[in-house]
């Protein structure tokens, strides 16, 4: 929204519409919808535009009317009295059930005298718990008529997978013959799990599931075998057939349920797994009762159900119901909460909010997020806070806080709680020299203004707390003589607490205080592995076990002085000693760095347990890895900006790409295949790809759909439409990235020529379309290809023309030296469209085999174009004057060209070093071509030169050219270069 506010008039919205209005009561979530909202009333086109909310809650919509109109906006409320399909809600206690809602339109309340006797009929001192096995013979407690689909949400994956063991056991024990789910599903489904990324033990337990009709369902889960089961279980059966999910399934997800069980009232801790949390919201639990009786997906419209399962006796099982009658209930106030209460009474009345270390993150995001709204509106971009202060009352929290008799006081509350927390953000301590808000003067007034330091925080949802331990860690590396792999700036990530707090669930030691303190042998293996990992991170040819002892001694200090405070499970009663907190910590880095390299889930759960033991409760989930995507465009975006603690080049060009990797848990080289939307792959199928191929984005661009099918062998789980579509990621990653570079390379004063130039090549790109009917469409854009780059060196400097298939580049400097840079594309000619053309004429029309024998021979014939011969020998025939480089076109219109074995640049390296001859001269830019080649085709790379990999003959302008870039132009250039030259060896 707050681009949206600078987009032009064509671009704005005309309509926006709000799903689940009544998550602005939401703790996370409802401050980030209220600025929302907030910003789109502060918008000068405010009345062009129509905003629709949608919602179940009848307070909640009347208090949002009542807002608006409270701005002089006119309202209209539609109100749909009758639910589509009528929903019964039940109390679930062992075998007791209790009718405490018949759902006809909105939830009607229950009384005090109802509510009394519900909870004297459920009450009981005997301990009553779940059984998943009531939901096999699941049917409407009073009209008996049995549920066809029937859903349960469980708190944690360990539930689901014990329920699913349960249930099937005891369904496959008394089938006798009979089917539950077709062989057709069951062989898909197998197929997916195939390719899943769980582990051995869990396949065999979802595999049983399946043939006996249970499905699964949660977020982790692989976005195929989700799908599948989602699919699967939608289809139509005799028999019952069951889903189990977690929470996953809450919002703005339908299935056809006639039933829905929700097994848990409190949250649980991952870690302890006591059921002694806080209750879930009143949002996520009707969310979640409301996936029963969807319109048009419900199998018995007038028998569906929701039961809310109890579990534990006495005191505690009349608490729990307690807090389910009171959600059927009135309304509790629809308050929002964009700053905390906690900040508005510690800093208002109780004076015990004193620094930024007690102020709640949503708080600290909300206030900051407002500034930053306001400011940019603003000429200078800094702004009071009385300016913040009345943007906030055109929010609803700021409305709702000023309401009431006294306004002026109840304004000057609100001035004075921003101006408390900026004063807070200003004072803070960590950010004395990287300030997350600047504050000046002027007359009696203070401005402040949101850094870029401080966005980097709000837009990637992490706490100012995550800045402590990565800073810490850059500090200790910094002293190493070369800069470290990038995987580990890992290291710093894993204390953060949004990622610590969920990935210690995946550590055995966090669960089980019987193995703390840890045994020596315990600490050994974890070391041993945590050695093996960070051996495979460091490049070929490092000095292995001395670099490996560094590292490892680097991280056993910064584990010691920096981690003392981590907490492994809340179960423990005193704070675990080094060693043993140090075998957690490694064993957690290296699944982490596991994770980047595509191992295996099996390979990476041995990480788990310190010992010989397995517990499905501890699969590495891969929202690990999201969260740590997160902290690595965080860690990019802050320690890019910051004074004095900052990023080496090295690591500036190469995070962007960690966090691809920690996403998709994947190698660099598979993160074009992975795709997105649609077209986006199963990690395991793309890792199976690699593996069988040895695969990157320039071999995979080279291999037509036939020539995979002749060497695909006895492959049977890549399938050929998987192929071209893997092979369509990659042609539509490259050029994302160079429609995406050229965006960036075009930043900066230059002239028209130049500027039009770029244009004219991210063009070519956004218009480029991969198609595998008639394979060599792409080349009728070589031609302006060949302009663009002809335009791209400034005119009056330089002097640039094609002659025959040679780009010719002079310098026009007055006492410059002769030097030519000549540069051929491997290779656009017309001789070469013709014989492809010919060869796919004659590969269409083979139907036996001389025909097809015939068309590969037309395909060796135009192999020997790309002869490694006839160039090399093209190259030794040049005057020393001229340095000639070719430019490899990798996309799949030249896929029967072979590899260039001889020093060729990327496209779009080529455009940014011509854009750099301006001011680093056609003579240094020549020598360092001339320098790099000697070494090879490898060394014929931009990243080389922003590595600092130069020799000591290297001119001041062409080292120059690394601190001229910013980060994001580096990664732009590292994203093209990486897949298509991965270290290539020639």
């Amino acid at each position: 929204m707050n681009m949206l506010s600078l987009q032009a008039e064509g671009r704005r919205p005309d309509i926006i519409i709000i799903d689940e209005l009544h998550m602005l009561c939401d703790e996370d979530r409802g401050g980030i919808l209220d600025l929302f909202m907030g910003k789109v009333l502060s918008m000068r086109w405010q009345d062009e535009v129509r905003l629709i909310g949608i919602t179940t809650e009848d307070k909640g919509a009347d208090t949002v009317k009542n807002f608006l109109r409270s701005l002089g906006k006119p309202v209209s409320l539609l109100s749909i009295p009758h639910r589509p399909l009528p929903v019964d809600h039940y109390l679930l206690a062992g075998e007791k059930t209790s009718l405490i809602a018949s759902l006809r339109g909105t939830v009607d309340g229950i009384s005090q005298r109802e509510q009394r006797r519900i909870a004297r009929e459920l009450y009981t001192e005997e301990n009553v718990r779940f059984d998943p096995l009531v939901m096999l013979n699941s049917r409407h407690p009073e009209k008996h008529t049995p549920h066809k689909k029937v859903i349960a949400v469980f708190d944690s994956i360990a539930a689901i997978y014990r329920a699913v063991e349960s249930l099937s056991s005891c369904r496959l024990k008394n089938a006798d013959g009979e089917v539950f789910c077709t062989p057709g599903t069951v062989e898909r489904l197998k197929e997916a799990l195939e390719t899943s990324f769980i582990n051995g033990d869990e396949k065999k337990i979802l595999l049983k599931g399946i043939q006996a009709g249970i499905f699964v369902y949660y977020s982790p889960l692989d976005y195929t075998l989700r799908e599948e089961m989602a699919r699967a279980f939608q289809k139509d059966c005799d028999k019952t057939q069951i889903l189990l999910t977690t929470e996953a399934l809450a919002y703005g997800v339908n299935f056809p349920a006639d039933a829905i069980y929700l097994t848990y009232l409190r949250e649980s801790d991952p870690v302890a797994g006591a059921r002694e949390g806080n209750f879930i919201k009143r949002n996520l639990f009707f969310n979640i009762l409301g996936r029963a009786g969807r319109l048009g997906k419900s199998t018995h419209e007038s028998a569906c159900c929701a039961f809310i399962a109890l579990s534990g006796s006495g005191i505690p099982l009349k608490n729990d119901i307690r807090y389910v009658l009171n959600l059927y209930g009135e309304d509790s106030a629809f308050r929002v909460k964009t700053l905390d209460r906690d900040a508005e009474d510690g800093i208002l009345a109780r004076d015990t909010v004193r620094s930024l270390d007690d102020v709640s993150f949503i708080t600290f995001r909300s206030a900051l997020d407002a500034l930053r709204f306001v400011a940019s509106n603003m000429e200078g971009k800094r702004t009071t806070v009385r300016e913040v202060r009345d943007f906030l009352e055109r929010s609803m929290y700021g409305w709702q806080f000023c309401a009431g008799e006294d306004l002026r006081k109840r304004r000057e509350n609100l001035e004075t709680l921003l101006s408390a927390l900026y004063g807070f953000v200003f004072d803070a301590c960590l950010f004395q020299k990287n300030r997350l808000v600047e504050s000046s003067s002027y007359h009696e007034d203070t401005l402040y203004s949101c850094t870029d330091l401080a966005s980097a925080l709000i837009d990637t949802g992490t706490s100012w707390k995550a800045i402590e331990p990565m800073s810490q860690w850059l500090q200790d590396i910094a002293g190493f003589e070369k800069p470290l792999p990038v995987e580990l700036l890992l290291v710093g990530m894993l204390p953060v607490e949004e990622l610590w707090s969920s990935i210690r669930s995946f550590d055995m030691l966090s669960r089980d205080i019987n193995v703390s303190p840890t045994s020596i042998e315990s600490n050994e293996r974890a070391r041993e592995w945590l050695r093996q990992e960070v051996k495979k991170t460091l490049p070929q040819g490092a000095d292995g076990e001395s670099d490996v002892d560094r590292i490892l001694k680097a991280i056993s200090d910064y584990v010691e002085h920096s981690c003392a405070d981590l907490i492994l499970s809340p179960r423990h009663k005193q704070m675990p000693d080094h060693a043993t907190r140090l075998n957690s910590f490694s064993r957690l880095l290296a699944a982490l760095f596991a994770w980047a390299r595509g191992a295996s889930s099996d390979e990476i759960q041995k990480f788990a347990f310190p010992k010989d033991k397995r517990d499905l409760a501890n699969s590495f989930s891969p929202r690990y890895g999201e969260r740590v995507c997160w902290l690595c465009l965080l860690c990019l975006r802050f320690f890019s900006k910051t004074r004095e603690i900052r990023l080496c080049p090295e690591h500036e060009g190469a995070l962007q790409n960690l966090a691809m990797r920690m996403r998709y848990g994947v190698p660099s080289d598979c993160i074009p295949l992975m795709g997105t939307g649609k077209y986006q792959q199963n990690r395991t199928a793309v890792l199976m790809f690699r593996e069988r191929f040895g695969t990157n984005l320039q071999t995979v661009m080279q291999h037509s759909v036939d020539s995979y099918i002749r060497i695909r062998g006895d492959l049977e789980k890549l399938s050929e439409r998987k192929y071209a579509v893997i092979q369509k990621n990659a042609v539509e990653h490259y050029c994302r990235a160079a429609v995406d570079l050229c965006a960036l390379l075009m930043r900066g004063n230059f002239s028209e020529t130049t500027k039009s130039s770029f244009e004219q090549l991210q063009a070519f790109f956004q218009s480029y379309k991969p198609s595998w009917d008639d394979a060599y469409d792409g080349l009728e854009g070589i031609k302006h290809v060949k302009d663009a780059l002809c335009g791209i060196p400034r005119e009056d400097l330089f002097s640039s023309r094609w002659i025959g298939d040679e780009l010719i580049i002079r310098s026009k400097r007055k006492g410059s030296s002769a030097w030519e840079l000549v540069i051929v594309l491997l290779d656009p000619s017309d001789t070469l469209v013709k014989a492809q053309c010919s060869l796919q004429r004659q590969k269409d029309a083979a139907k036996d085999r001389e025909a097809y024998e015939e068309a590969m021979s037309c395909q060796s014939r135009l192999k020997e174009i790309g002869d490694v011969k006839s160039v090399r020998e093209r190259i030794k025939n040049m005057n020393s004057a001229r340095e000639l480089i070719y430019v490899w076109l990798p996309w799949n219109t030249l896929h029967d060209i072979p590899a260039p074995q001889l020093p060729a640049l990327n496209l779009m390296s080529l455009a940014l070093l011509l854009r750099q001859l301006e001011e680093t001269g056609l003579t240094a830019v020549c020598k360092w071509i001339q320098r790099q080649k000697a070494n090879g085709p490898s060394h014929l790379r931009i990243q080389q030169l922003i590595a600092g990999s130069l020799d000591s003959e290297a001119p001041e302008a062409i080292e120059g050219l690394r601190t001229s870039l910013s980060g994001d132009i580096l990664q732009g250039v590292l994203q093209m270069e990486d897949p298509v030259f991965p270290y290539m060896n020639c």
